[in-house]
């Protein structure tokens, strides 16, 4: 793209791209009839998965949460040698004091005030 040329692409790198964007465009927008409705691809892995998986989102989602906070609260307090080395652990979990007392404030409140059937919902 210098000195005004446009860059070509080959059929291989066109194709890369145009078939996940219509996947993707076909998931958001393309009807299917449902139960005499109609609903989209993405619509009825939602409704599946509420149906299939509400028992235990409130327990993935808490793990999630405390986990998250402990992973970072060691990453920084300990610094250990994996971690430091890998980039994509590094700028995980080796985060700002605000981010980390965010993590650690949201864990704390997460597991105190999320009712307790969720701790037991995967049980």
């Amino acid at each position: 793209m210098e000195n005004g040329k446009t860059a070509g692409y080959t059929t291989g790198q066109i194709l890369k791209f145009v078939i996940p964007s219509l996947i993707g465009a076909l998931a958001f927008i393309m009807p299917i009839p449902d139960k005499g409705t109609f609903n989209t691809a993405l619509g009825l892995l939602i409704d599946w998965g509420k149906g299939d998986l509400k028992a235990y989102l409130p327990t993935a989602a808490m793990t999630a949460v405390v986990l998250s906070a402990a992973a970072s609260l060691f990453a920084v307090l300990a610094r250990p040698r994996s971690i430091m080395e890998n980039t994509f652990l590094r700028e995980l979990l080796c985060v700002s004091p605000f981010w980390l007392a965010s993590r650690v404030l949201g864990a704390v409140l997460t597991v105190f005030l999320l009712p307790p059937f969720a701790w037991y919902s995967c049980m």
